[in-house]
């Protein structure tokens, strides 16, 4: 069972669509019900999970079941409605996968996420990299994508 958290973004919908396309078990995780719709041409809405990744009690329950994550999470800067994760947020993903005893686990990233970066994605990238990058005596993997198409 792969758990994508970050399922409702532009990657994280992708994400879903490939694992869906190959026959894999996937579970959609979303923030909230404000902007899933995306997910439902390709996934039943049965199949979608709501976790606020801001809090890790949201997070453990999502995870039943699961061998492998993948945070597609990112701050967000725009959208509809939803506040930005905290920093914290995708480390939260990390440290509760690790603690459900999953060791294949992805964070998603941009290219460019430093606190001096002139894209505003990529400054608010910074404090949520630099907070996984703390967890180092975890299993953990970081993929730094460049851009998305």
């Amino acid at each position: 069972m792969l758990v994508i958290f970050g399922a409702n973004g532009r990657t994280g919908r992708a994400l879903v669509q490939e694992a869906v396309a190959r026959g894999i078990a996937v579970r959609p995780v979303a923030r909230d019900d404000r902007d899933d719709r995306g997910l439902h041409a390709f996934v039943d809405v049965d199949l979608i999970r709501y976790a606020d990744a801001d809090h890790k009690d949201a997070i453990r329950p999502v995870l039943d079941g699961a061998t492998a994550v993948i945070s597609a999470i990112q701050p967000r800067i725009a959208g509809p409605g939803s506040p930005p994760y905290r920093p914290e947020a995708a480390a939260n993903i990390i440290e509760c996968a690790v603690e459900a005893g999953i060791r294949r686990v992805v964070h998603l990233s941009v290219v460019g996420a430093y606190r001096w970066s002139p894209n505003r994605l990529n400054r608010a990238s910074f404090p949520m990299d630099r907070l996984v990058w703390k967890l180092k005596e975890l299993p953990w993997s970081m993929v730094r994508v460049s851009c998305f198409h």
